[in-house]
């Protein structure tokens, strides 16, 4: 938890990224990642799987902060609300009903963006323009049939 100030405790804002990002190290087992944030109920869980593709090996696992579900009690909420990004108080891991040992190593955890987001925001990535030249003057001349694209055949 974030320490404590003179009125409350801070919570972290992550309005502007898109991902919850784990560096982490697991094993086969199913794993939850949890976020509560500040609601009318303590029992409230934002809860998204955590599944490890190479267990035992470091993986960087990149989860949509739009993909948690509402759980309250380890049951899923028929009347989803919306995850409150700039309101979160904790994250939590949890293996829940399995059997045997278990083990979870964590490097970092990041609210994150990718080169092509920001936030729920998309980048759009820049058009090549034409170096010289009109638009309308690299228009194909009329032939009075449609044109098919290179490499493929009609049916």
């Amino acid at each position: 938890e974030r320490p404590l100030t003179l009125f409350s405790r801070p919570r972290f804002d992550t309005s502007n990224f898109r991902y919850l990002a784990v560096r982490a190290k697991g094993d086969r087992h199913q794993w939850f990642v949890n976020l509560q944030c500040d609601s009318l109920y303590e029992s409230f869980l934002w809860q998204h799987r955590m599944n490890f593709r190479t267990p035992g090996e470091w993986e960087t696992i990149m989860i949509p902060f739009r993909d948690f579900i509402l759980t309250s009690n380890g049951y899923v909420q028929r009347r989803q609300l919306a995850l409150e990004r700039d309101q979160v108080r904790t994250v939590g891991f949890s293996v829940v009903r399995q059997v045997g040992d278990f083990s979870l190593e964590l490097d970092w955890i990041k609210a994150a963006n990718t080169l092509e987001t920001y936030g729920d925001v998309d980048i759009l990535q820049p058009v090549d323009e034409p170096t010289s030249g009109d638009f309308r003057a690299r228009r194909a001349p009329d032939t009075g049939s449609p044109r098919r694209p290179k490499g493929r055949t009609a049916p």
